[in-house]
């Protein structure tokens, strides 16, 4: 039972924070009627993710009080900082595309809204977004019922964190130690590489534990695929051979289990 004396406390804690995510809401509209002016805005459009970013943020933090101080999770707040991540997703998503295994030059174009943004820029912008979903993930706990839609979230994000970056100019910059811009490309495909195949792996688990949905085990043979592409750029001939050979197995053990169940319906 919660004292309504650590209850007012904790609403007296929290006026801070709920003052800054009306600030950030009026921030937002007034973000989306530029883009209505201006639809290719890419500054614009990324200053709404970094404003989800924060505005999740500002919900993990008021769960955590929630958490600290009267022993509970804050259900609105981490519903609400949730829904902030998936406009942040759906924002980005929008600028450079979320597809999964596709060639370059289908988004290429995609990213000439964002050429202001240098490489440290988008992987700054990439890594705030991984802290903000972890922080998420762990503000529900492993029991959660949001368990298994966070390997959605996490497909979601290994697909614009690759495609943010421009493979094009990549692939020159990290054959370039001299580049500024050498550490910050490798850093960022180093993360993709550790973010696609996470993604592939959760995927999978979803499949086997979960779901059975032949669009899971897809998926994750589709992020197998988009790690070989971009272990190629990075010039890792030995872990792209590693690849495909898991591609092989897994899209074997499909096919497999696909004739097993055509059989069970006869």
């Amino acid at each position: 039972m919660v004292e309504q004396s650590d209850r007012n406390r904790f609403l007296a804690l929290i006026v801070p924070y709920r003052r800054k995510i009306e600030e950030m809401e009026k921030r937002e509209a007034a973000g989306l009627k530029k883009l209505e002016q201006n639809p290719g805005g890419g500054r614009e459009q990324i200053g709404l993710v970094e404003l989800m970013l924060d505005m999740s943020s500002q919900y993990i933090l008021i769960d955590r009080i929630s958490q600290t101080l009267l022993k509970m999770r804050n259900d609105k707040a981490q519903d609400e900082a949730r829904k902030a991540l998936f406009k942040a997703l759906s924002y980005l998503e929008k600028l450079v595309t979320g597809l999964v295994d596709a060639p370059f030059a289908e988004y290429e174009q995609d990213l000439e809204a964002i050429a202001f943004m240098s490489a440290t820029e988008r992987l700054c912008l990439v890594q705030k977004m991984g802290l903000t979903i972890e922080l998420l993930e762990a503000a529900f706990g492993e029991n959660s019922r949001w368990k298994w839609s966070f390997v959605n979230v996490e497909g979601r994000f290994a697909a614009v964190a690759k495609n943010i970056i421009d493979l094009k100019v990549a692939a020159a910059q990290i054959r370039d130690f001299q580049s500024p811009d050498h550490k910050p490309v490798m850093l960022h495909l180093m993360l993709v590489k550790r973010l696609l195949t996470g993604a592939a792996n959760r995927y999978r688990e979803k499949y086997e534990r979960v779901s059975s949905q032949v669009g899971d085990f897809n998926q994750s043979i589709l992020f197998l695929n988009a790690l070989r592409y971009i272990l190629t750029i990075m010039g890792n001939s030995g872990e792209v051979e590693g690849v495909i050979k898991t591609i092989t197995v897994w899209s074997t053990k499909l096919e497999a289990d696909l004739k097993e169940r055509e059989q069970k319906k006869v």
